[in-house]
């Protein structure tokens, strides 16, 4: 590298508070995933219950099937999720502006599906908690990533790698 010096790489104050959110979510993740091992009992009433109110002829083949579904999905979503925040968090707080993108998208997608899963109604309150939390954490990451500084900070990565 020339003599040019190198702009400084230290991520703000922004971006250490995003990832240390991100972390969060983590926990969030599989503390759901926790949480719907805790309650399964309920869960598997409530699914039978509502299978056999829809169709008085379902199996109960049919409904073990579509409980063992039911807790493959979320088991697999809640630690997809955890996994998801933490390389999110890796890459935002290296300053990977790709990163940022893709936090966006994920968090706006986040930010739908909390208000969604919310305003349905049919949510136990477990869930409902947590999609108030999710909700919160995908908000407030967002700013922060669009902070000023943490754009500045995007740029001067992305601007060091050019200039290698």
């Amino acid at each position: 590298m020339s003599g040019v010096p190198r702009p400084d790489l230290t991520p703000p104050a922004s971006i250490h508070r995003a990832v240390r959110l991100m972390w969060a979510g983590a926990v969030v993740s599989a503390l759901a995933v926790l949480v719907g091992f805790a309650t399964y009992g309920s869960y598997q009433t409530r699914v039978a219950d509502q299978m056999r109110a829809a169709d008085k002829t379902v199996s109960q083949t049919t409904i073990d099937m579509t409980i063992a579904l039911g807790i493959t999905f979320t088991v697999a979503v809640g630690l997809l999720g955890a996994v998801v925040w933490l390389w999110m968090a890796w890459k935002n707080g290296q300053g990977r502006a790709w990163a940022r993108t893709i936090a966006t998208m994920l968090g706006g997608l986040n930010v739908l599906f909390a208000l969604l899963g919310i305003a349905s109604g049919q949510s136990e309150p477990w869930v409902v908690i947590l999609s108030v939390v999710n909700l919160a954490l995908g908000s407030t990451i967002l700013v922060l990533l669009w902070r000023r500084e943490s754009t500045a900070f995007y740029d001067a990565v992305a601007n060091s790698h050019t200039a290698q």
